[in-house]
């Protein structure tokens, strides 16, 4: 169920103004659904529904690290590993002291071979508090 947001706008914005921000309420909203959706889609499978629900919310959000988050997830499961780690990448330059992007991107570089960049990535998820990365640096770039 959407989340109901309520506002107070001068009274000098007039009528336009209102409707304006009603209208920006609502598509807020309406983005914050398609995410939840998308998410949704995701954890019970869907896969082709998730993709086409994130990268809609990507295209319309470009600057909320969320959409590409819950993407890479889906681009890991389905192998597609260069697209995950754009969506990963794009993650860590929105949010860069996200320790599960780090994290993911350190697993997906280290099936691509690429073991130094993906430690580097591992070592600073641990840092930031990710559980799993500390397991995968011991086993892998000790």
């Amino acid at each position: 169920m959407p989340k109901i947001t309520t506002f107070v706008m001068p009274a000098s914005y007039g009528l336009l103004g209102c409707i304006a921000a009603v209208a920006l309420t609502g598509k807020v909203v309406a983005q914050e659904a398609l995410l939840e959706r998308g998410i949704a889609e995701y954890q019970s499978g869907n896969q082709y529904a998730a993709l086409q629900s994130l990268s809609t919310y990507v295209n319309a959000n470009s600057r909320d690290f969320r959409g590409y988050f819950w993407r890479s997830k889906l681009f890991i499961r389905t192998s597609s590993n260069d697209n995950a780690l754009n969506d990963l990448n794009r993650v860590i330059e929105l949010s860069p002291e996200n320790p599960d992007a780090h994290y993911l991107r350190g697993i997906v570089l280290m099936i691509k071979g690429e073991r130094v960049n993906a430690c580097r990535d591992l070592v600073r998820a641990s840092e930031l508090g990710q559980e799993m990365a500390r397991g995968e640096v011991k086993k892998y770039c000790s």
